[in-house]
């Protein structure tokens, strides 16, 4: 409970970002529930969790598709999105950020460990972009941007808890 009030204190919502980047997503996905709607089919879709009806959002704003199987699979093109546990996520897995949308990693603050390993993740030199919404964090290869990290507050009222 520590540990959500003080990310809760020390993120911001759009306003507080300077990267036109961040700042279009959250405003036109992330805080919008007109948009959060339009993905939402209300007919238990397989998109159960949080983090799945955010990234599924994200995915249709930047156009590309989800896959939470096995981040090893051969199908990983341009527009996948991958979706994994940070305790199932390896260093060496970064390298298919580069293929990817995006990587969305689960329960970043489920242990301390699983903290650790997030500032691990988001410092390392291929994540350029990273947005930490507490429940899960959300990581972009985007060479064109300077290395940032954001956090921002997780829109519980558009998404739920």
């Amino acid at each position: 409970m520590l540990r959500f009030l003080y990310h809760f204190l020390t993120s911001n919502s759009r306003h507080g970002t300077h990267s036109p980047f961040v700042y279009e997503l959250a405003d036109s996905v992330i805080y919008n529930k007109d948009f959060a709607d339009t993905v939402r089919d209300g007919k238990g879709s397989g998109y159960h969790s949080k983090g799945e009806y955010l990234s599924r959002a994200i995915s249709r704003k930047l156009g590309g598709k989800l896959m939470s199987s096995d981040l090893h699979a051969n199908s990983i093109d341009r527009n996948t999105v991958l979706i994994i546990d940070i305790s199932d996520f390896k260093e060496s897995d970064l390298a298919y950020l580069e293929n990817s949308c995006f990587i969305q990693v689960n329960n970043i603050y489920q242990s301390q460990e699983n903290l650790r390993k997030w500032e691990s993740m988001i410092s390392n030199p291929t994540i350029d972009v990273s947005i930490d919404l507490y429940y899960f964090g959300l990581l972009f290869h985007r060479p064109q941007q300077r290395k940032e990290n954001f956090k921002l507050r997780y829109p519980f009222w558009i998404y739920g808890f």
